[in-house]
C-alpha cells in the first residue's frame, strides 16, 4: 500500500489494537489480549507487504519472542509483544505526519497516490477481521451464525468445570487446616506433615485450574484475593515445607487465613 494517508490510517488502527492488547495485559484478560494481538498482526503484515527484508525481520523476532515467553508465560504473548513493539515503532511516523501533514500532502502526486477500491476494502477488512479469530465463545462467527444455544452450553460447561476445581481446592485446603488444628505439636514435627503437604499441593493444583475471570462475576475483588492471597499462600506453604523455611510457611498460612476472612465477610 503506497498511499500515504492509507499507511497512516493503518498506523492508527495498529496503535488502537496495541492499546487493546495493553489494557488486556494489565487486567490479565486473555480474550482482550488475543483481540489486540491478532489485530496488530494483520496490520503489520499489511504494512510490510512487498518488503521482504522487513517481513524477515518481523518473522525472526516473532520466533525469538515466542521462544522467550514459552519459558516465562505463554508463547503467544511473546508473539503479540513483538508485534506490539513494531507497532509502537510506527508512532513517531504518525506523529511526524500529524505535525507536517499539510506540507507532506502537497508533495503527493494525486494521480500516483490515489486510494484504490481494493485498498479501501482492505482497510475495512482489517478492522473487522480480528473479530473472526477471537476465541470461539466471543467471536463474531457465532454472532453471525446466531447460535446462542451452543454458545451458552459451552459457556456453562466451562463455568461448571472451573467451579468444580474451585470446590475441590477448598475441600483439600479445609482438610489440611483440620490436620493442623488437631495437632498439638509444632508444624515441622507432627506426624501428618507429609499428608498436610500433599493436601496443600492438591489444593494448589486444583486452584490453578480455576478460570479467574469467572470469579469476577461473583465479586469484583474475588479474583484478586484468590490469586494474591489464597494461591500465593498455598505456594508459600509448599515452599516453606520443602525448603524448611518456617517463616515462609507461616506467611503462607497468614495469607490463606486473610483470604478466608475476606470470603466469610462477604458471604462467599
Amino acid at each position: 500500500m503506497k498511499n500515504l494517508l492509507l499507511v497512516q490510517s493503518l498506523n492508527i488502527l495498529g496503535i488502537s489494537y496495541l492499546i487493546v492488547f495493553i489494557l488486556g495485559f494489565l487486567s490479565e484478560d486473555d480474550l482482550q489480549m488475543i483481540l489486540g494481538g491478532i489485530g496488530m498482526i494483520f496490520v503489520m503484515t499489511s504494512l510490510t507487504l512487498g518488503q521482504p527484508r522487513n517481513q524477515w525481520t518481523l518473522f525472526t523476532w516473532s520466533v525469538i519472542g515466542c521462544l522467550t515467553f514459552l519459558f516465562i508465560s505463554k508463547w503467544w504473548i511473546g508473539l503479540f509483544v513483538v508485534f506490539g513493539i513494531f507497532t509502537l515503532g510506527q508512532f513517531p511516523s504518525l506523529i511526524l505526519f500529524t505535525i507536517k501533514w499539510k506540507s507532506q500532502t502537497k508533495k503527493i502526486d494525486k494521480n500516483e497516490d490515489r486510494i484504490s477500491s481494493f485498498d479501501f476494502i482492505s482497510v475495512v477488512i482489517l478492522i473487522f477481521l480480528p473479530l473472526f479469530f477471537f476465541p470461539r465463545e466471543s467471536s463474531l462467527y457465532n454472532l453471525v451464525k446466531n447460535d446462542k444455544r451452543i454458545d451458552s452450553v459451552n459457556h456453562d460447561k466451562e463455568i461448571k468445570e472451573s467451579f468444580d476445581h474451585l470446590r475441590r481446592s477448598y475441600n483439600y485446603c479445609n482438610e489440611s487446616i483440620e490436620i493442623l488444628n488437631n495437632s498439638d505439636e509444632e508444624i515441622y514435627y507432627f506426624e501428618e506433615i507429609e499428608e498436610y503437604h500433599g493436601l496443600i499441593q492438591k489444593s494448589l493444583t486444583e486452584g490453578e485450574l480455576v478460570q479467574l475471570h469467572y470469579l469476577r462475576e461473583i465479586h469484583v475483588d474475588y479474583r484478586k484475593y484468590f490469586r494474591d492471597y489464597y494461591l500465593k499462600g498455598l505456594e508459600l506453604q509448599i515452599e516453606g515445607i520443602e525448603h524448611s523455611n518456617f517463616k515462609k510457611l507461616i506467611r503462607g498460612q497468614e495469607l490463606v487465613d486473610t483470604f478466608y476472612k475476606w470470603r466469610n465477610s462477604n458471604n462467599l
